[in-house]
Parts: C-alpha cells; sequence; structure tokens
C-alpha cells in the first residue's frame, strides 16, 4: 500500500494485477511523509535497483502501543504495522481518518478473475508445488485472490478509480498525470518469475472451473465487464 500525502493519493494492493510494480514506480514519487510497506526481500531489491523509496511510516507509533503490544514486541520482535502490504479499504479509512480518505484520490487494480486465478495458481504452485489447480478452485483456496473485498466496504466500491490490468500502464499513466505525477516509464517486472506456462486461461481452464470461477468472482465481473 501507498498513501502520498505529496500527491494525495491511497494506492490500495491488490493480489496477481502487478501491484507489486506499481507500487515499487509509485514508491519513485513519494515523499519522507508518506507511508509505504513492506515487501517481499526480492521485491525490496527490485525496488532499491529501480531507485524507490524503501518502506517507511507503516508502523504504529510507540504512544499507541498497549501493554500486550509491548509483550508481543518482546517475544516475536515483530513491530506493530498500522498499514500493511495488502490492508483493505475498510482497514485503511479506519487508519487514516475519514477527512484524508475522503479527501484523496484512491486507486486499485483489477483483473479478469479467469486469468487471475490461474496466475495465483501458479504463484501457488511456486510455494507449494502439491496443489493441483482444480483442488485449489473447488476448496475455494484460489480466491484469496479477489480483488473485491480488499477495494469494497459492505460490497460498495470505496476507491475513485479501479484500473484494468490489461491495459494498466495506459490507465496509470492517465491516473498519474491526472495526479501531477511525472510519467513512468514502462513498469518494472515484479514476481514475472512465478509463471512458466503462458497459454491462455481459455486453453487451461475447464467449462466446470470456469463456472465456478465465475460464480465467485460475478461482483467484480460485473462492474468491470469481463467476458470468458
Amino acid at each position: 500500500m501507498i498513501v502520498s500525502h505529496r500527491h494525495r493519493f491511497i494506492f490500495v494492493k491488490t493480489v496477481k494485477t502487478a501491484s507489486t510494480s506499481v507500487e515499487i514506480a509509485l514508491s519513485r514519487h513519494c515523499g519522507p511523509d508518506d507511508v509505504i510497506t513492506p515487501l517481499s526481500e526480492r521485491d525490496e531489491a527490485l525496488r532499491r535497483a529501480e531507485g524507490g523509496r524503501p518502506p517507511q511510516n507503516h508502523l504504529v507509533p510507540w504512544s499507541e502501543y498497549a501493554p500486550e503490544d509491548v509483550a508481543e514486541l518482546a517475544t516475536r520482535r515483530h513491530p506493530k504495522a498500522a498499514f500493511f502490504n495488502h490492508i483493505g479499504a475498510r482497514a485503511a479509512r479506519e487508519r487514516l481518518g475519514a477527512e484524508v480518505w475522503e479527501s484523496y484520490q484512491k486507486l486499485t487494480v483489477e483483473r479478469n478473475p479467469w486469468d487471475k486465478v490461474l496466475s495465483y495458481f501458479h504463484w501457488v504452485q511456486g510455494h507449494d508445488a502439491g496443489r493441483a489447480l482444480d483442488e485449489l478452485i473447488e476448496s475455494g483456496d484460489a480466491f484469496a485472490c479477489r480483488g473485491w473485498p480488499l477495494y469494497t466496504v459492505d460490497d460498495v466500491v470505496a476507491v475513485d478509480t479501479v484500473m484494468r490490468f490489461e491495459s494498466l500502464e495506459e490507465e496509470l499513466g492517465a491516473a498519474c498525470a491526472a495526479l501531477g505525477i511525472d510519467a513512468l516509464g514502462p513498469l518494472p517486472r515484479a514476481k514475472s518469475h512465478f509463471r512458466r506456462d503462458r497459454r491462455s486461461y481459455r486453453e487451461v481452464l475447464t467449462d466446470a472451473q470456469r463456472d465456478t470461477i465465475a460464480r465467485a468472482c460475478a461482483p467484480e465481473i460485473a462492474l468491470m465487464g469481463y467476458r470468458w
């Protein structure tokens, strides 16, 4: 996630939508007071190489620590985060306050759900090679990649702009221009190493898998007008 007080925007980060690449690119335009949440070690290395700002201002101030937070820190050595990688709109709004949330431009990215589920499957296989695509979909675990719960509150879209993964650089460029941010140029390619099978989702998914995904992701399909 990024909260830019400099440019008055909030980037709500979704899953398997090139959002890490967007976040790395946007972090180059952040100031010292902006919120930038941490990425994986590999992605932080890419961010450094791309000249982006590192994580900052995402932790809870010491003044807000409760006794149980201090005990947790002493035991696990993990500082308490106010903002984190895939924080949803509801939690971000509560943390930032209504004035900031309502007055800043809020951006996110969505992707064709059939393509996204397949991409997520490849990511899962990179960590657990034993998971089968059919089992991942039928169990419902595949839908952990849904962006809808992140950029909505009570099933109502809570952001101003939902950019399409399929035309991301063009739509992100337009959004940045409206915010007064210089052209980002080509996006860095974060996490692209997970997917080696580049076949279209239409070549891979069965009819049953297609229909299960359509039912589970019906709200975002309707919102974005996605078609099989």
